[in-house]
């Protein structure tokens, strides 16, 4: 009996020990075993500009922000006082400033807080507007914003203010959720 219930905890241990090995246990200084990854540290700069670049070789926006940190983790970037200029041939150009903002790695949307501030053109006549809020969701790839919370929108002596926004700058599309105020002015 001892013969038996021996050779079933072998058994046992020999899958655990392999497993433990696969799941980055102790080598043990075995030849050829491989040493433990080193954690990424990121990238961390101030007063520093990104430039994303188009299938044209043109810019598609630059950002200079105060401070830039990226997460090790998650690959997050950190932005601090920051300026975006984007430039799209259908949506026109934007002007985007905020005091804090998060981007993903790929570099495809952009999480504004703080003081937000958009600017650009609309219409025709090319008039000036100015989109003003605490936070703000930038999608870049469609070119699509989206506002949570308050939002203010001032448009040659007009303004408008609403509690939510989503707009499409391509499709020059603005939907205000609810509380919508506003004052127009000859």
């Amino acid at each position: 009996m001892n013969a038996r219930h021996g050779l079933a905890a072998a058994r046992i241990a020999l899958p655990a020990l392999l497993l433990c090995a696969c799941a980055g246990g102790t080598d043990g200084g075995l030849p050829g075993s491989a040493a433990p990854r080193a954690i990424d540290p990121g990238y961390s700069a101030k007063d520093a500009e990104i430039i994303e670049t188009g299938p044209d070789g043109k810019p598609r926006y630059r950002l200079s922000a105060e401070r830039i940190d990226q997460d090790p983790v998650s690959l997050e970037v950190e932005l601090r006082k920051l300026t975006m200029k984007v430039t799209d041939q259908r949506s026109g150009d934007w002007r985007l400033q905020a005091d804090q903002g998060r981007m993903p790695q790929d570099g495809q949307s952009v999480a504004l807080s703080g003081s937000v501030r958009v600017e650009g053109t609309v219409g025709e006549r090319a008039e000036p507007i100015e989109i003003r809020t605490a936070s703000l969701d930038y999608d870049l790839a469609d070119a699509q914003l989206s506002a949570p919370r308050e939002v203010t929108i001032l448009l040659s002596g007009k303004w408008l203010e609403a509690r939510g926004m989503e707009a499409d700058l391509k499709a020059r599309r603005v939907r205000l959720e609810s509380d919508v105020h506003g004052r127009f002015t000859p």
